[in-house]
């Protein structure tokens, strides 16, 4: 049976050791073309065939929150994965049902009212903890702040240092008025765990 082994660099990569042949695999498995590709310098100057290719083929190096996609790509193929330490792989295992009643001790308000944590909401909030490492996409007005706000939770009150990041300063002052929102039932004094940072503020 071919085998794929992988090992853990850093908090960023993973590195993917296998037959040459299985390496160009996951090249082309791991690679795009990039939107617009052909209106580049680069592509119009031949310097560049417009394709995104997340693997590297001489490093051996892949990032590792794309692990999942290597386990479907070796399943799909009846490949075999080794890890060099498989400690460095191993997940959480934080029960869905455990999450789901520590959302509801937060017991988050909205204008002086509860807010029912949605299925959906919960199903984030678990994925974000469990996994650790992962992407969420999420529509306009499905609670995004709410997700966020209770992972924030989670993480500080396991003594995890955190930072969000958002694109514009006007967002910063909208997510921290959301804490406070939250948190107007639950006495979690926002000011003392949350710092604002753009410009005007300071450390």
């Amino acid at each position: 049976m071919t085998i794929i082994k992988i090992e853990k660099l850093d908090e960023v990569y993973i590195r993917i050791i296998s037959e040459p042949s299985i390496e160009m695999e996951l090249v082309q498995f791991f690679s795009y073309e990039y939107p617009g590709a052909k209106f580049t310098p680069q592509f119009r100057a031949r310097l560049w065939d417009g394709i995104i290719k997340l693997f590297c083929p001489i490093r051996k190096t892949l990032y590792i929150g794309l692990l999942n996609y290597v386990k479907e790509f070796a399943e799909r193929n009846t490949y075999e994965i080794q890890y060099v330490n498989p400690e460095d792989f191993v997940q959480n295992n934080i029960l869905y049902s455990d999450i789901e009643g520590w959302v509801k001790t937060l017991n988050p308000q909205s204008k002086n009212e509860s807010i029912t944590v949605r299925d959906y909401q919960c199903d984030a909030i678990h994925k974000a903890i469990n996994d650790e490492r992962v992407l969420l996409l999420s529509p306009t007005a499905s609670g995004k702040s709410l997700i966020i706000y209770s992972i924030l939770r989670w993480h500080l009150e396991n003594n995890r240092k955190s930072i969000i990041i958002v694109p514009t300063t006007s967002l910063v002052e909208q997510l921290y008025t959301d804490f406070e929102d939250y948190s107007s039932a639950n006495n979690w004094p926002v000011k003392e765990h949350c710092q604002k940072l753009y410009s005007g503020f300071t450390k």
